[in-house]
């Protein structure tokens, strides 16, 4: 099978036989670069589409990110390159760490770009919260102090990620959890005169992030405290946030299926305060908290409630 490189495609599925595209009509790549087979889509993004591949040099599975990104303004249409070659910058920055993917190679080919990531097989925690239900107090304790250290990896680097969410957590064959898609990451030395609103994922982009064009390691805790709130309750922050705002994070608590500790409560509300100056402003920061806490003891669950129905009504 030949794989449709149109992001836009429907059915890239062709045979070997096929010069062009059944689907579409688009010229068939077998090999990029005389090298990479594409197998499948992956996913998609705003300004990008992956792919599984093959890599005919050393027989290993890959991940092919091309730009591909949808609109037509003029922002978008000047930014997007922009922001696909920084990341390939952000992971050769990075590059090393066991949780985060290794850049192979970057290059562009009949007008488009791409990057060639090393392939993380597994589970991202979206997946795993649909396959395996809601997380308790112990295996979010334990997201935190596996996740922590890599954000302060990264910070101290001088990165921002941008768009921490479950989708973007994978839980690979180790068991670590590895941080994918640095697509909209920043670095802190070239934040003054980007335009950064709108970027990330609404309901797990902080306040400053959507509204105030800023970028902060603040941010990917905010980002982090929400994915462990849908961990933890099974609510879908996007569609809370596109009906209440920020405004229903309030009452995220009563939406428990599972006790949690008072120490994890604790430290939850602070990592996703939208006010700035209320919440944590380093991953040391929670990571000296979490040191003081306890997981709760079995207790018996609550009935779960629309928890924003007291501060809606």
């Amino acid at each position: 099978m030949v794989c449709c490189l149109n992001p836009d495609c429907d059915r890239p599925f062709n045979s070997e036989t096929q010069k062009f595209c059944q689907c579409c009509g688009d010229a068939l790549t077998p090999l990029l670069k005389n090298r990479y087979q594409v197998v499948k889509p992956l996913g998609r993004g705003g300004f990008a589409r992956t792919y599984l591949a093959i890599d005919q040099q050393t027989g290993q599975s890959c991940v092919v990110k091309q730009l591909a990104y949808r609109g037509t303004g003029a922002w978008l249409q000047e930014n997007a390159t922009h922001l696909f070659r920084q990341e390939a910058k952000q992971l050769e920055q990075l590059a090393g760490h066991p949780q985060i993917p290794q850049l192979v190679e970057q290059f562009s080919e009949d007008r488009s770009f791409y990057l060639v990531l090393t392939y993380i097989q597994g589970q991202d925690l979206k997946q795993e919260l649909q396959q395996q239900g809601l997380f308790g107090d112990r295996k979010v304790r334990s997201l935190l102090l596996d996740l922590l250290p890599l954000l302060d990896f990264i910070h101290q680097r001088q990165v921002v990620h941008g768009d921490i969410k479950p989708e973007n957590l994978v839980r690979s064959q180790t068991q670590k959890l590895v941080l994918i898609d640095f697509g909209i990451a920043l670095a802190t030395s070239e934040r003054a005169g980007q335009r950064t609103v709108g970027l990330g994922s609404p309901g797990y982009a902080a306040p400053e992030q959507m509204e105030q064009a800023k970028v902060l390691p603040a941010s990917d805790l905010f980002g982090l405290g929400i994915t462990c709130v849908q961990l933890l309750t099974g609510q879908i922050p996007a569609e809370l946030w596109s009906q209440h705002g920020y405004a229903w994070i309030k009452g995220w608590q009563q939406a428990l299926a599972k006790p949690l500790s008072p120490q994890s409560t604790l430290i939850l509300n602070r990592m996703v305060q939208p006010n700035l100056n209320q919440r944590y402003a380093s991953a040391t920061e929670v990571l000296k908290d979490l040191q003081f806490v306890s997981p709760s003891p079995n207790q018996a669950p609550q009935p779960k409630r629309k928890f924003w129905s007291r501060w809606f009504k």
